[in-house]
């Protein structure tokens, strides 16, 4: 990898799948296809304070992250599903969430474009 991430580790998943290269570009691929309809539903259910749906996204998309190393969208998504359960979640953190979400697909595109994809 020659350039620094910020929000994402590649080289944690690449050694997790034995540097199996196309199995990398399968799962960002499928993270990159997905993530952008799972945001917006994200959103949306925050914007009509549907918590249960919210709570179940942000818990959803947290397991996707976690294993990118999106230590700090994961933590974000984490504190987004707990306030979820407290009450209607604060449109300061669902921006929040909604940024790390957009470096995050960002980052993945560069990695994906990286490793010869």
């Amino acid at each position: 990898m020659s350039r620094p991430f910020q929000h994402i580790d590649p080289r944690s998943l690449l050694d997790a799948i034995g540097d199996d290269r196309a199995t990398f570009s399968h799962l960002i691929g499928m993270f990159l296809s997905a993530t952008p309809p799972a945001r917006d539903a994200l959103l949306a259910a925050i914007a009509s304070d549907d918590r249960e749906t919210a709570r179940r996204l942000a818990h959803q998309m947290r397991g996707n992250v976690v294993i990118f190393g999106a230590a700090d969208l994961a933590a974000e998504l984490s504190s987004l599903e707990k306030a979820l359960y407290e009450g209607p979640a604060p449109a300061v953190q669902a921006a929040r969430c909604r940024t790390l979400i957009d470096a995050v697909l960002a980052e993945m595109e560069a990695a994906l474009a990286q490793n010869g994809a």
